[in-house]
């Protein structure tokens, strides 16, 4: 008698099924079906692949307007078009600059999507204020990139402002140096975690050299990225090589800062 009541041949032709179902990656088991489809649909979900960390994008040279230091700087060169905006490492930006790009109108500003300024070693990016940071957010909406680097008397209303009028934010950096510790307590991160829809397309915030944080917080930080599970927040002192920087992403925190080239895409050496 065949065994389980099958014949040589049924067993054969269910082997052969079973062979060109694995081939095909089309089998979910080492059992084959004996219906044509599963009752989930008979479709394979295609397996996520891992989310890479966030890369500013990059505008064409028509499209960026660059300022090495306050000698190079002329209001006239705000022109129409432009989606970039950089002031270099060695410009002492102010807040009269930022106003000089406000005034610049709604034609100009509507269109700009990366804003840059600041630097860590020449301490530039001190003389700006919350005024004028919430005076460029509530005039450029449509900015994505956002670098306060060295911005040490900026605090939470800055932030506030930012995910509040820039739907479209991905990156913002908001950072001291390591000479002088900037002004962040946390507030504007208790607003973002209780509502979502503040910077809702947020995928990195940088909050370095915000002096020593105390538990309240670390507290805060770790409740917005249990939140916000895809927000990668970079926290603590930026020395040489990124050393004493965490980062929390999905609730978790990891040393050092979000780059491509660690392993889980977290290296204590990289960073942009």
């Amino acid at each position: 008698m065949a065994r389980g009541g099958l014949s040589h041949n049924q067993r054969q032709s269910q082997f052969w099924a079973g062979y060109r179902a694995v081939r095909d990656g089309l089998a979910t088991s080492s059992r084959v079906s004996k219906t044509p489809s599963s009752s989930r649909g008979g479709t394979a979900r295609k397996p996520r692949e891992p989310k890479k960390p966030y890369t500013p994008a990059e505008y064409r040279p028509v499209e960026t307007e660059y300022f090495g230091d306050s000698g190079e700087w002329n209001p006239g060169f705000y022109l129409p078009g432009q989606k970039k905006m950089v002031f270099g490492g060695d410009f002492a930006i102010n807040d009269t600059h930022v106003d000089t790009l406000v005034a610049a109108g709604p034609n100009y500003c509507r269109n700009l999507r990366h804003f840059q300024c600041g630097d860590t070693d020449s301490g530039n990016g001190a003389a700006l204020t919350d005024a004028s940071i919430i005076r460029l957010a509530a005039a450029c909406p449509s900015l994505i990139h956002v670098s306060l680097e060295a911005s040490t008397n900026l605090t939470d209303a800055s932030l506030l402002a930012l995910v509040t009028k820039c739907p479209d934010l991905q990156y913002v950096q908001i950072s001291g140096n390591d000479k002088v510790a900037g002004s962040m307590k946390g507030s504007a991160l208790e607003a973002m975690t209780e509502d979502k829809s503040l910077g809702k397309k947020l995928q990195k915030l940088r909050l370095t050299d915000q002096g020593q944080y105390d538990k309240k917080f670390s507290k805060i930080v770790k409740s917005l990225s249990a939140k916000r599970k895809k927000l990668a927040i970079e926290v603590g002192e930026l020395c040489e090589g990124g050393i004493g920087v965490d980062t929390w992403l999905g609730g978790k925190q990891k040393e050092g800062y979000q780059a491509f080239d660690g392993p889980g895409g977290f290296s204590r050496y990289g960073g942009f």
